[in-house]
């Protein structure tokens, strides 16, 4: 018997989607390594640190949709193992209603901030709204995931991105522009998501004959967990758009840069943790309480040591890539950057734990903690940096949410066996 054949459905889908997922980063290492040298050369560094803000500030103001994708990926996953097939509907609806609500929102705070900008406050606006309206398209990829179906998503991210890059190359006019120079680095995710998401309705049309129901729970776990993602998403996107309006270009553009780097990295995570955690979530009820708790600790510890690796690779790439090739040298000596670089350890741990444990735990408990611990991280750098530098005061708030996420996760984790036990 083949490996392929003692593989069960559910569990050959799991195999494509993570296979494909990981595919994906070929093209999207090629964008990073690649492209943002082309644009630092074409846009300037004035220019380039733009790029970066505007749509660092996309991805602030769409904080929230993280935790609502995650509600309504649990709800469709949860209808679909009964085979109820009308509570699946509900589910993709109140999903994609409520980030639709939040998604207006957004677009408001956006043109508040912008019409404040002066110059330039236009082109900031259609690069970060295009950014915020990708986020909200990701929710028909998060309903996808719910089938264990994530790698149709991840076909069509590698088919465009790839279409992306080679038209970038062929025409210098796509690099020249900020606007367009977005959609080189970004537009990919937004195409992706919006065949994946026809395709998926196409499929299983009764989905969108579904109601907006039990919205006031999906609100409040929705928030709980947006609150504690979105949170560190948002500062961690809203530094690099401060630190274009505080600080000089060329800091400004090396610290963007390394957060996108960071990204590129977590992305990764993600896409195997999504997959995962979907499938781990149709069989939960059936496992034993032994299995459970490997599962988490498996979560936990995997998490810390790929993190450790992911963020020691960064730091010896931002010495020899964004140091050398783009010629943006780190402010300041090493030692002094060593938090930012924890952080990034931190985040990929805590990403690693939690998109397990919302799906099968109490998440909101989890989340409303790390939640109310980053906002009081934040009042404290907020409170610094009247007399911090910009960076030092990004280096305070990474000491800080570091130190908040490892703790949060390692009670939690505990506090789960010991229900376990008990």
């Amino acid at each position: 018997m083949t490996a392929r054949a003692r593989l069960g459905p559910e569990q050959r889908k799991l195999a494509a989607s993570l296979a494909v997922n990981f595919a994906t980063r070929v093209p999207g290492l090629a964008g990073v390594v690649v492209m943002l040298p082309l644009l630092h050369r074409d846009l300037g560094t004035q220019g380039y640190a733009f790029l970066l803000g505007a749509m660092a500030l996309g991805a602030t103001v769409t904080f929230l949709f993280g935790g609502f994708h995650t509600v309504g990926r649990r709800q469709i996953g949860e209808a679909h193992s009964r085979g109820d097939a009308a509570a699946e509907a509900d589910g993709f609806v109140t999903l994609m209603a409520v980030n639709g609500a939040i998604l207006l929102l957004a677009m408001v705070a956006l043109g508040g901030f912008c019409a404040t900008r002066g110059g330039g406050g236009g082109t900031m606006f259609a690069i970060a709204a295009l950014v915020a309206l990708a986020a909200w398209m990701n929710g028909l990829d998060n309903a996808r995931a719910a089938y264990n179906e994530h790698y149709v998503t991840a076909v069509l991210q590698i088919v465009f991105q790839v279409a992306n890059i080679a038209a970038a190359f062929a025409f210098p006019p796509l690099r020249q522009d900020p606007l367009t120079a977005s959609l080189v680095l970004s537009g990919h995710g937004l195409l992706a998501s919006l065949v994946a998401g026809a395709m998926l309705l196409r499929r299983r049309p009764y989905l969108l004959r579904g109601r907006v129901r039990h919205a006031a729970g999906a609100l409040r776990q929705g928030l709980a967990i947006g609150m504690a993602d979105g949170v560190l998403a948002a500062t961690l996107s809203f530094s690099v758009v401060w630190m274009q309006a505080s600080a000089g270009a060329a800091v400004a553009g090396w610290y963007g840069t390394l957060i996108r780097l960071f990204q590129t990295i977590l992305v990764p995570v993600i896409l195997l943790l999504v997959p995962l955690s979907s499938y781990i979530r149709l069989g939960w009820n059936a496992r034993s309480a032994a299995a459970q708790a490997r599962i988490v600790a498996a979560s936990v510890v995997l998490g810390i040591g790929y993190g450790a690796l992911a963020s020691a690779g960064l730091a010896l790439a931002s010495w020899l890539y964004i140091d050398r090739v783009l010629a943006l040298p780190a402010p300041g000596d090493w030692t002094r950057l060593v938090p930012i670089y924890a952080l990034f350890t931190a985040i990929i741990a805590y990403r690693s734990y939690s998109s397990i444990a919302y799906l099968v735990m109490d998440g909101a408990r989890l989340a409303g903690g790390i939640a109310l611990r980053l906002l009081g991280a934040l009042a404290v750098a907020a409170a610094a940096s009247l007399v911090l530098s910009p960076l030092g005061t990004i280096v305070l708030y990474a000491a800080l949410v570091g130190a908040i996420l490892i703790e949060g996760e390692l009670s939690s984790a505990l506090r789960f066996r010991r229900g376990l036990a008990a």
